[in-house]
């Protein structure tokens, strides 16, 4: 028949070792304290914020008038961004290149992928806040990298929306330049229409085409204009703003002392109940070295 320990049993055992349960839970502390304050480097955490601008997209596939009208009315001078697709490539090797270039002499000989472990970028639920945060030993090179990576990927994002305002320039221009030859095709048209006996069907059919193909020109041209306006104002390149600068942080964020010595006192009161009720079953059990061999 099997012996079970019952609960006051337990705690009598517990309380019987309640010395070697102290003893370890002192020790354990005291490993943790001198780890916790004295060997763990301490790193602090830097933050700044972006405000990311909600434009409209438009998409070289959308190439027919209508369409294309919607979509160019929506872009107000810039391009979409998909945040997160920004943030993904926040990173990048371009990214990071250009902060180790602002800090050339705090940053001289470290890695790319040093910098990059250092740098969290996210995005703040339910808002077009992206937030960057920096951890290092040094709270000053913390703070200056937090402000050259803010600054780094709002030019990087600036460069980007230039590149995407250019293709719907260019866009735009091969479609203004295919009115304007539709346009021109119906004047020469309509002249030599003219120059012959009168014909009212054929006339007005061709007004229609000419008066179409005069309205998706003016169209083009308007269009075009107010885009490439609206590039040489920079307006394309507002979609990512600094909000507020790093500052400097005077208290570490790691590591976490309190939980660090929290942990240690419950890791030291386990192994000394472990180690009180196991010698109470050796003692009580009847085990011999015999019943080894």
């Amino acid at each position: 028949m099997e012996e079970e320990t019952s609960l006051r049993e337990l705690l009598e055992i517990i309380f019987a070792g309640k010395w070697i349960i102290l003893g370890f839970t002192l020790i354990t502390l005291l490993l943790t304290g001198i780890v916790t304050f004295f060997l763990v480097e301490p790193k602090y955490e830097a933050k700044t914020v972006l405000l990311y601008h909600t434009i409209q997209q438009v998409s070289e596939n959308y190439r027919d008038t209508g369409r294309l009208e919607t979509l160019i009315d929506n872009y107000s001078g810039a391009l979409q961004i998909r945040m997160q697709d920004y943030i993904s490539l926040a990173k990048s090797e371009e990214v990071l290149t250009g902060v180790v270039k602002r800090l050339e002499t705090e940053l001289e000989g470290m890695p790319l992928a040093v910098l990059a472990d250092k740098i969290k970028v996210f995005n703040l639920l339910n808002t077009n806040l992206i937030e960057i945060t920096v951890r290092d030993p040094s709270p000053q090179l913390a703070t200056a990298i937090a402000n050259a990576f803010a600054q780094e990927f709002a030019d990087f994002v600036r460069a980007e929306n230039s590149k995407n305002s250019q293709k719907i320039l260019t866009l735009l221009a091969e479609q203004r330049e295919i009115a304007r030859t539709d346009f021109v095709s119906c004047v020469e048209e309509m002249n030599e229409l003219l120059k012959q006996p009168d014909n009212p069907v054929l006339r007005e059919q061709l007004q229609f085409k000419l008066d179409m193909a005069k309205q998706n020109y003016a169209f083009f041209e308007k269009k075009y204009a107010e885009l490439l306006a609206a590039e040489e104002m920079g307006l394309a390149k507002t979609s990512v703003t600094p909000v507020s600068q790093a500052e400097q942080p005077t208290v570490p964020v790691a590591p976490r002392k309190e939980l660090s010595l929290a942990i240690g006192v419950c890791l030291g009161m386990l192994i000394g109940v472990f180690v009180v009720t196991f010698r109470r079953y050796w003692v009580t059990s009847g085990l011999t070295n015999k019943q080894f061999l």
